[in-house]
């Protein structure tokens, strides 16, 4: 065990509650060093019947912090975060999540602990949160009159949640308790436990199996546990269950057509639901369990229309679209991810879907710079150097990840950003693809009219969040992140906070999780980014603090889910195939590569696409950049078939195969296994071919042309 003397070696990004937020400088610079997390957690042995866990910290910093309360002692660990708890001895957590049997209670074994003690230390005691503001009021009478360490035990059990089939439940840590009696802090530097599995506890899984699901959940389920389940095995990992609802006015569903279109086109399975135009959330919440109790579970929802107006779907509360992702359980974690395609007008409508189709199909390549631009905005003083951290920490993350330019703006070092922010605009002219921004209410009281003018109209769209007080209420008004979206310029969606009554902890906690998920946990789809930083505040406060399920709930995204953002800028492919496809003909074969050097491409997805015929069909390639289709000829009628190569980062290939019926065409329509030991056969009569056996094949040949 290390005890880091040396003033900040390392600062907890997504620590939000103390007071030196306001009092202490010497944190921005420090928050500059690049550190590597000190905690190990491992998983010894995982069954039916328990999983043994051990968890070593190698390193805690100590730092001497003066507030006007008097001299204290902060004690961190890495990037973890602290309890947080008014009034009481802010001290590090571990947060972690473990996937368990779908029905089994869950009890904690302690097999081991090894500690050391310290004498003569102070620790921070954590400040009164008012809003996204700090006030410092001391020990409370509870602390005062606590006997023994605190907390009382070194780890700590939340209750089972399910996402998506898989139940699972958190584990907190506490590598650090004082005793306020004695002034001794024990610092437990490892620790060997057991979770183990008995009887029935309680919200258990009763499915057989967990719903069908994209590779972007499964993604996100692997950062969150630390036992993951394998990925399936599967050729359409890549596609989703995408659910849209909307209302039966106007001409929305024609206009919504591109973007349907486009989702199939990828390889998505598309399901389209019209209800009655301002429909209320009994009816939304309806259409969207009906969906996830299909044989194909949606994963994917996107309400068209706004919560009031000419267009409108009611929202699932009064602060958003939240409550409709509830599915599996009894518990607060989202089981789809969910985006609001916000207009009031079929003119506003034409124009996100334009927006959406264009930003993922055709991607602006004049310049190409901008995919590597971003920008971060912590622009309050009051937030305190917690939102400075965080916009460091995305800055950090996006440099270290090849981009080439983050502009920043922060508090501390260019004081309040206020007025109409022209950094905003510049920054949004000059392009970037991501942007990051906390501050105060509002946007510091930035005028949307503002957002609806931003400069970079030709599809220079950014990611953006915009997480504080007021950003997003879409519910009650024309709110910031619907400006973002539904303007010319703006952003291709918008994540951001519904209510005024945010607080800088939970706020930075789940932007953090956000671009984290997003970027370093390859979601790469807003939906799924949304739905990380969610996790994340699950994983660290449920159980311990419930305030956290108001900002899962306040939180919305303006855009579509499934939206995958660009982190780079696209490679150019080339594609070989044949240009005409003639009926009665069962194979079809792709070569994918790269244009500038023909390396081949592995794993992109290849989607045959025919919307008269309901035929989709989507395969991998294989590290040669290979794939090989299987065409059942009875599928198929003359016209045009859509061809679509896809991979992250690289531009979508778009080309038509002309599907024709020609003269003659003798081809096998039918084909059996015989191996039922009778005639020149020899096996088990299962209908496979089999080691050994000596089969039968019985061949139906058909003339797919139009003449005898």
């Amino acid at each position: 065990m290390k005890l880091l003397r040396s003033f900040f070696s390392s600062i907890p990004i997504l620590l939000l509650g103390f007071g030196l937020l306001l009092t202490n400088s010497s944190v921005y610079a420090a928050f500059e060093q690049v550190d590597t997390s000190p905690v190990e957690v491992s998983v010894l042995n995982d069954s039916q019947d328990f999983t043994r866990l051990q968890i070593s910290v190698d390193g805690f910093t100590l730092t001497e912090v003066e507030l006007e309360t008097g001299d204290y002692n902060l004690v961190t660990v890495g990037m973890e975060e602290t309890i947080s708890r008014e009034g009481w001895p802010d001290l590090p957590f571990i947060a972690r999540s473990i996937l368990i049997p779908p029905q089994s209670d869950v009890r904690i074994d302690i097999n081991n602990v090894e500690s050391h003690i310290e004498y003569g230390l102070n620790p921070v005691i954590c400040p009164r949160e008012v809003g996204e503001e700090f006030i410092h009021v001391g020990e409370t009478e509870a602390f005062q009159d606590h006997d023994g360490f605190w907390p009382p035990s070194p780890v700590e059990l939340g209750s089972p949640a399910i996402i998506r089939g898989y139940r699972l439940i958190n584990i907190r840590y506490y590598p650090v308790q004082y005793n306020r009696s004695t002034g001794e802090m024990r610092y437990n530097d490892n620790i060997d436990f057991s979770l183990v599995y008995e009887g029935v506890g309680e919200n258990i899984v009763t499915a057989a199996e967990p719903p069908r699901s994209s590779i972007y959940f499964y993604r996100a389920l692997e950062q969150i546990v630390e036992n993951p389940p394998q990925r399936p095995d599967r050729d359409d990992l890549h596609s989703a269950s995408y659910l849209y609802i909307m209302p039966e006015t106007e001409n929305v569903v024609n206009s919504m057509q591109p973007l349907i279109e486009w989702q199939r086109r990828k390889g998505h399975r598309v399901a389209v639901s019209t209800v009655r135009n301002g429909a209320d959330s009994g009816t939304i919440r309806n259409v969207i369990r009906d969906h996830y109790a299909a044989n194909d579970p949606v994963e994917l929802v996107a309400l068209v229309g706004d919560a009031t107006g000419a267009i409108n779907l009611n929202a699932a509360s009064q602060f958003g679209d939240y409550g409709y992702t509830r599915l599996d359980g009894n518990d607060p974690l989202p089981d789809v991810a969910i985006g609001r395609i916000s207009c009031t007008s079929i003119n506003e409508l034409d124009r996100v879907v334009n927006k959406l189709v264009s930003y993922e199909s055709n991607p602006y390549m004049e310049t190409t710079d901008w995919y590597k631009q971003g920008a971060v905005v912590a622009g309050h003083v009051a937030n305190g150097i917690g939102t400075v951290m965080v916009a460091k920490y995305v800055r950090r993350e996006l440099l270290k990840l090849g981009y080439n330019d983050v502009e920043h703006w922060y508090h501390n070092e260019d004081g309040e950003i206020g007025g109409q922010q022209p950094f905003i605009t510049n920054n949004f002219r000059r392009g970037v693809s991501v942007f990051h921004y906390r501050a105060y209410s509002s946007m510091n009281g930035l005028n949307v009219g503002v957002l609806y003018n931003l400069p970079n109209t030709r599809g220079r769209w950014p990611a953006v969040l915009a997480i504080s007080c007021n950003t997003g209420n879409f519910v009650a008004q024309d709110s910031h992140s619907e400006a973002f979206f539904k303007s010319r310029g703006g952003g291709i969606g918008c994540i951001s906070t519904a209510t005024g009554g945010t607080n800088v902890r939970f706020n930075n906690l789940m932007a953090g999780g956000v671009w984290s998920g997003i970027y370093k946990d390859k979601l790469y789809t807003l939906g799924w980014g949304m739905n990380s930083g969610k996790y994340q505040l699950w994983r660290a406060y449920q159980g311990f603090d419930g305030a956290y399920q108001n900002f899962m709930d306040w939180n919305n995204l303006m855009g579509d889910p499934g939206t995958v953002i660009w982190t780079d800028i696209p490679t150019i492919i080339d594609v070989d195939h044949q240009g005409e496809f003639q009926i009665g003909n069962n194979s079809f074969s792709v070569d994918v590569f790269k244009e500038e050097d023909e390396e081949a491409v592995g794993e992109a997805l290849v989607c045959l696409y025919k919307a008269d015929d309901e035929f989709q069909i989507s395969k991998y390639t294989d590290p040669n950049g290979t794939v090989n289709f299987y065409i059942n000829p009875d599928e198929l009628s003359e016209g045009e078939l859509m061809i679509t190569v896809s991979k992250h980062n690289h531009k979508p290939y778009l080309e038509e195969i002309e599907v024709v019926n020609p003269e003659n065409f003798i081809g096998i329509s039918e084909w059996d296994i015989d191996d039922d030991a009778e005639g020149a056969s020899d096996g088990d009569d299962d209908g496979r071919a089999n080691p050994c056996e000596t089969v039968e094949i019985l061949t139906t040949f058909t003339n797919f042309g139009n003449e005898n």
